[in-house]
């Protein structure tokens, strides 16, 4: 981290010479960078939703999983597969789930009825978004 924040004060591609520019960097970034607005605005989004989901629905979990006789271990282990599954295999998984040709997700809403044809869910970005949280509340 104390490595990142030094060369963050530095003009630097990763290869080649480094030019000291002191805090140039987060000016450009605060007042010229067109993304960075949105970045900030799609975390506060995804916070907003993710956070309140996720404490309930653990609360819901916890509370079930507290008294609950035959089964428990299976249960708890269920519940703690996300935390041993890694970041990178939770993105696959969600991205073959939610893939607009062969995704798990389409072909079950077009069998239900729900849709006619396939969706292309991560070109949306609302429904992007709504995966996103989704997956964080999973994990």
């Amino acid at each position: 981290m104390l490595y990142s924040l030094k060369i963050s004060f530095y003009d630097w591609n990763g290869f080649g010479a480094k030019t000291f520019v002191g805090i140039k960097n987060y000016l450009d970034l605060f007042t010229k960078d067109p993304l960075f607005l949105k970045s900030l605005g799609n975390t506060i989004i995804l916070m907003a939703f993710s956070t309140p989901i996720t404490v309930l629905l653990g609360l819901g979990v916890a509370y079930l999983l507290f008294d609950i006789g035959r089964g428990k271990r299976i249960y708890q282990t269920v519940n703690f597969f996300p935390y041993i599954t890694t970041p990178v295999a939770i993105g696959f998984i969600f991205s073959y789930l939610f893939d607009w040709q062969s995704g798990y997700v389409n072909k079950l809403l077009i069998w239900l009825g729900a849709l006619n044809e396939p969706f292309f869910w991560l070109g949306s970005e609302i429904a992007s978004k709504v995966i996103i949280v989704i997956m964080i509340v999973w994990r």
